[in-house]
């Protein structure tokens, strides 16, 4: 990050736009796609965000090992709790 000076004797850093980007995990659950295994939802955003296909799948497995979604990467979007979708979304934000 570049520092800006915002005030007289003041520094402060500006985030690059893509940076703010690349990590946002929205505040409300998936509504939508709900027939989706949590790993398909995860594949889609390393494809979204320009990953090469060569490095999703071990990205895929180490994001859904690294919210403990292990166990339910296979299960459909649709079923899986409130907290289960929360990790979903937090794997999808640092996904790429």
């Amino acid at each position: 990050m570049k520092p800006v000076l915002k005030a007289p004797g003041t520094r402060h850093l500006k985030p690059r736009y893509d940076e703010l980007l690349l990590n946002v995990a929205f505040k409300f659950n998936l509504r939508r796609y709900t027939s989706l295994t949590a790993r398909e939802h995860l594949y889609i955003y390393a494809r979204f965000r320009g990953m090469p296909e060569r490095d999703i799948d071990a990205e895929v497995d180490r994001k859904i090992a690294s919210v403990g979604l292990t166990s339910k990467a296979e299960c459909a979007a649709g079923t899986l709790s409130g907290g289960q979708k929360r990790k979903l979304s937090v794997a999808g934000a640092y996904t790429g």
